[in-house]
């Protein structure tokens, strides 16, 4: 109560605390001193406020309910149903009102943290239920949706093998996949991807995208993939990612999203609507991501509710639940040069729809619909979601349901005998593709095999990027039970002279004929010199690729070593 004492001497003047005396039923003394500690023995009482709250009834019971329901932050449009329920046409009752204020819990609006704790055990809780649920929704209603959740882990994948085999730049500035990246992905793998901003506006980096930015930014916080000297390249997670089934991946994912730093995921900064200032931008939102998620895992599997259902639980529960993080938030208007305050649907909201669309969707944890606002011309602005729903692979990834057991085996490589490698849809289907892709021509790939050829000028290529022709005939003679017997002895042939045949870069001594017989002459220079031309010859400046071409050509792998 000492605590109560200073609030009380600080914040209140003796006509505010005479007029809470009399609230409280007690005839004020003259003097502030004796008021106050008229206030404290009257809050002293053994369970006064348990009694109380048993004595309330119509308006004050139901009110007091919604604010500790609401976490002493009531929606004030419930507020307003209340009022009008009980046809209170005032400010009466309304908890900060300092005319009105008739809660004997309240001083003014004020509620000391200790009567806060006590109102808590004795409301009961809202429950969170999402009644307003739909089975089926008509797609064909929406301008946009992600429900592709089955298929989402396989976009993840394709960016690995994209990398595997392209150098990808990032922008300098915010290492952005640049617009011609994002392009030839698109091209070579094609997504339904989104514009956050509008249809009417051009993509200009892959920031402005939903779908393909969620994959780069997952894989990212996840260290699959990882950004060095201004180029992506695959990172220190991704030979355990490669192994893992489809639920695994994706739990890896939600994993890297949920513990991201804000130099990789970042909320706050993506929201397109409105430009903000905020006390702390760059504050880490891992807890907000996880209260968000333990709302999602309250939702009915495999049904769709409007998304405002979701936003209103989160935000009775805890208002703050986003600003304890990232502090005070201001916006400024589009057509304005001053910040006003900004309140929870303007920005908090926009922050959850932002993890919504932006990652959960993407990872395919959750099915969505969005739209569009428009703009008082008419024109389309911003994205937004309007139905969610849990899916099933979503349920599995957060441990509601039981996992489908993986009962697909392990099938091992198949190699022909006119040189194809046949790598069946199997647990370690990826891990085969990135190992050949970058050496080996791509026959064919669909949603049940990739069949790649093996050759001489494969083999080349993967002695060019530092990669060992024998390793790679160890690796085939392990994963594959059966050689053909032409195949692997062309194999053999061909690295028969392996680290062998190479073209130096040598240091050679220049001078006139008439001096050169004249130094071959002493003793002392032969021991300096090799001259031993049965094992190397002198190649002509800058034709050393022409050399490796031409050996090559006769079936022998060559190497350019700089000495």
């Amino acid at each position: 109560m000492n605590e109560l004492k200073e609030i009380l001497d600080y914040n209140f003047t003796l006509e505010d605390l005479k007029k809470h005396c009399r609230k409280l039923g007690i005839t004020p003394p003259s003097r502030k001193l004796d008021v106050m500690n008229a206030i404290i023995k009257f809050y002293s009482q053994p369970r006064w406020l348990e009694e109380y709250y048993k004595s309330l009834s119509g308006y004050e019971l139901e009110y007091t309910n919604l604010l500790v329901q609401q976490n002493f932050h009531p929606i004030e449009e419930e507020v307003e149903k209340l009022k009008e329920k009980y046809n209170i046409k005032e400010e009466h009752y309304y908890y900060y009102s300092k005319k009105s204020d008739t809660l004997k819990y309240s001083i003014f609006g004020y509620i000391p943290e200790e009567f806060q704790k006590t109102l808590l055990k004795l409301v009961p809780p809202i429950k969170v239920e999402f009644k307003n649920t739909i089975s089926e929704v008509n797609l064909d209603d929406y301008p946009m949706y992600m429900t592709n959740y089955g298929d989402s882990i396989d976009k993840f994948d394709d960016f690995i093998m994209f990398i595997n085999k392209n150098k990808v730049k990032v922008t300098e500035k915010n290492n952005y996949v640049t617009k011609s990246g994002y392009l030839k992905f698109i091209k070579e793998y094609p997504i339904d991807d989104i514009n956050r901003k509008s249809d009417t506006e051009e993509i200009r980096t892959s920031d402005d995208t939903i779908v393909f930015n969620g994959i780069v930014s997952l894989l990212l916080a996840s260290k699959i993939i990882d950004i060095k000297n201004g180029y992506l390249e695959l990172g220190t997670n991704y030979k355990e990612y490669i192994k893992l089934n489809k639920i695994d991946k994706a739990k890896m994912l939600l994993d890297g999203y949920i513990n991201s730093p804000s130099n990789i995921i970042n909320e706050v900064k993506r929201l397109a609507n409105y430009t903000f200032r905020v006390s702390r931008p760059n504050a880490s939102l891992t807890e907000p991501r996880k209260y968000v998620l333990e709302y999602i895992k309250k939702m009915p599997i495999n049904e769709w509710i409007a998304s405002e259902d979701l936003f209103y639980m989160i935000r009775i529960k805890d208002i703050y639940f986003l600003r304890k993080y990232v502090g005070d938030v201001e916006y400024r208007g589009v057509y304005e040069n001053w910040y006003y305050s900004a309140g929870f649907a303007m920005f908090d909201l926009q922050v959850v729809d932002g993890m919504l669309m932006d990652y959960l969707a993407v990872l395919g944890i959750i099915d969505i619909t969005i739209n569009y606002t428009y703009s008082e011309y008419g024109d389309r602005e911003y994205v937004y979601s309007q139905m969610i729903r849990l899916n099933e692979f979503g349920a599995m990834v957060l441990g509601l349901v039981k996992e489908k057991e993986d009962d697909s085996e392990i099938k091992p490589l198949k190699i022909t005998e006119d040189f194809k490698i046949i790598i069946e849809n199997n647990p370690k289907r990826m891990e085969y593709e990135l190992y050949f892709e970058r050496f080996l021509e791509l026959e064919e790939k669909d949603s049940k095999r990739t069949i790649f050829t093996i050759d001489f000028d494969g083999l080349a290529t993967a002695l060019d990027l530092g990669l060992d022709p024998n390793e790679i005939v160890t690796y085939l003679l392990k994963e594959c039970p059966v050689i053909p017997k032409n195949v692997l002895a062309e194999l053999l042939e061909w690295t028969k002279y392996i680290h062998q045949i190479k073209i130096k870069t040598v240091k050679i001594l220049s001078c006139p004929p008439e001096i050169m017989d004249k130094l071959l002459e002493m003793k002392k220079i032969n021991t300096l010199i090799d001259n031993d031309k049965n094992s190397h010859i002198i190649i002509k400046k800058g034709k050393e690729k022409e050399l490796k071409k031409l050996i090559e050509s006769e079936k022998y792998l060559c190497e350019i070593e700089e000495n």
